[in-house]
């Protein structure tokens, strides 16, 4: 759940990280279509994700964001969440937070505490 400018900083992570993890990211607009995102809006992203050159995998909700907020007691945006290999969220950035002081030290610890 990010915004736009936030995007590169997780093909970064990628890059920095390899293969110990996967980077994921997860676009909330929502069209309020029944059946799914449309094609303009698919469109939409990928020329965005295109334009800022980002490398990651990416998600486009089909639910309407405040539900997928509310799901994850995000209260404000951009929002990085972290979740460990159990699949269970560990940390949620949100609001007023850098890659470099916040989210990249705390994936290196946690990646440590992980072990080879």
């Amino acid at each position: 759940m990010h915004c736009l400018a936030e995007l590169p900083h997780l093909s970064q992570l990628q890059e920095e990280f390899g293969n110990q993890m996967v980077t994921i990211s997860w676009n909330l607009d929502h069209d309020d279509s029944e059946s799914g995102p449309t094609e303009a809006l698919q469109q939409s992203v990928l020329d965005k994700l295109v334009q800022l050159n980002v490398t990651c995998q990416n998600v486009i909700s089909s639910d309407p964001i405040q539900e997928v907020l509310s799901d994850y007691e995000v209260f404000g945006l951009p929002a990085t969440l972290v979740f460990g290999s159990d699949g269970k969220l560990v940390h949620l950035f949100e609001g007023a937070f850098t890659y470099d002081k916040d989210v990249a030290p705390f994936v290196r610890e946690l990646l440590a505490k992980a072990g080879p």
